[in-house]
């Protein structure tokens, strides 16, 4: 098997836009360092991807067969087009293609949710429902929603991020549905303790009747 073998966070002798070229691929040090390299990744914003490999390409100028990827945010589902690698190289690269921020040194895998471990057990159903259809690792745990006992936790500081990714959920639920909806009123209610949003949803066909839905909004900044 021909292998470039490269030392370097950029493959000598690429040509084009680090990351985003099949002509300059990022070069890591095998196919599991390939997902270690992408997990590591964040938007500008600081939000994880994720990806889906589409394939393998070649490159004139590049030494050994390449891996195309597929990347989107993780939490807001926006496109972030197409990312290249080149696996066997000697190390993986501790540079970020343009656009993008770089986490962490060595193989350890950063967690996508900042800090907050968790275990299947512990995640909403909604949130394998959104894994699933939508490729959205989204930083979830609590109920699913549909009560104030029940109320989704965003695992995020920001109140502006976390309220964005309220807004997607109600998207890939009424998406889920072929239902147009908009939000008709929120209301932040004390609730043992802990504060919550109520969120009102009406549809299109049936404005006369609401949909509620919950989302726990004690540990936003």
């Amino acid at each position: 098997m021909e292998k470039p073998a490269s030392s370097f966070d950029e493959i000598p002798g690429g040509i084009g836009e680090f990351g985003r070229e099949v002509s300059n691929p990022i070069p890591v040090s095998g196919i599991a360092e390939s997902s270690v390299y992408l997990a590591r990744l964040r938007t500008s914003d600081g939000d994880p991807i994720s990806w889906r490999r589409q394939g393998s390409i070649r490159s004139e100028n590049i030494t050994g067969i390449l891996d195309k990827y597929q990347i989107w945010n993780a939490w807001t589902g926006d496109d972030l087009g197409f990312l290249y690698i080149s696996p066997y190289n000697d190390v993986i690269s501790g540079q970020a293609p343009q656009g993008l921020l770089l986490l962490g040194v060595g193989r350890s895998v950063p967690d996508h949710t900042l800090g907050v471990a968790f275990t299947m057990e512990k995640l909403p159903e909604i949130y394998m429902i959104l894994k699933d259809t939508f490729g959205l690792d989204l930083p979830l745990s609590g109920g699913n929603g549909q009560s104030i006992d029940d109320a989704i936790t965003i695992n995020v500081r920001d109140g502006v991020r976390a309220e964005k990714i309220e807004n997607k959920i109600l998207e890939c639920i009424h998406r889920l549905g072929n239902k147009e909806w908009q939000i008709e009123r929120t209301q932040v209610l004390e609730h043992k303790g802990r504060r919550i949003r109520k969120t009102s949803v009406v549809l299109s066909d049936d404005p006369a009747n609401y949909r509620n839905f919950y989302f726990d909004v004690t540990d936003y900044d």
